[in-house]
């Protein structure tokens, strides 16, 4: 099983090249010949770290350095390159986010670039802090109100934040 956020092989340097990326390219193709005016795709998010989602709370209570944990890393790797031997290095850090965006992002953007029936629902600007560079899926003024679940499901606030996203797509459908 592919995920869309999977890293490139070593061999590729290209999303052309890429093996997720072509098959998303052929999963597309092969849904969007049955779709009549728009197909819309849901534009990758950070994975949330389950085990931290209860811990939002507290830091927002206790008045913590919430900067520190909207770090958009969970995991850093370093990959250290021999003959014939990878050794992976992981340094843990404490924060809400364990999966970075960024590959699988590029991969639905290049997808929705090839296909004219094809349109990206991106939540991005509703939780990305552009002047941290950090994504936060709580609200600091409603003392840790969480958008999110622990199963990375939008919660019932989640889904009034992104209310707006789809009452614009339904103003716009008949554009």
């Amino acid at each position: 099983m592919i995920d869309t956020g999977d890293s490139l092989s070593s061999n590729t340097t290209e999303l052309e090249d890429d093996p997720v990326f072509q098959a998303m390219r052929l999963n597309m193709n092969r849904l969007v010949k049955h779709v009549k005016r728009k197909m819309f795709m849901l534009n990758a998010l950070p994975m949330i770290w389950e085990k931290v989602v209860p811990e939002i709370l507290k830091k927002v209570k206790n008045q913590e350095n919430l900067l520190e944990f909207d770090v958009s890393f969970l995991f850093l790797f370093h990959l250290l390159h021999f003959q014939f031997l990878t050794v992976q290095i992981i340094i843990f850090q404490k924060s809400l986010i364990s999966i970075d965006p960024s590959l699988a992002r590029s991969r639905y953007s290049k997808l929705v670039s090839e296909c004219p029936k094809c349109s990206l629902i991106d939540y991005k600007p509703l939780f990305y802090n552009n002047s941290t560079g950090t994504w936060r899926f709580y609200d600091v003024e409603n003392r840790g109100l969480t958008y999110f679940t622990p199963q990375n499901h939008l919660s019932f606030h989640g889904l009034e934040r992104v209310r707006k996203v789809y009452t614009g797509i339904c103003d716009n459908f008949g554009e």
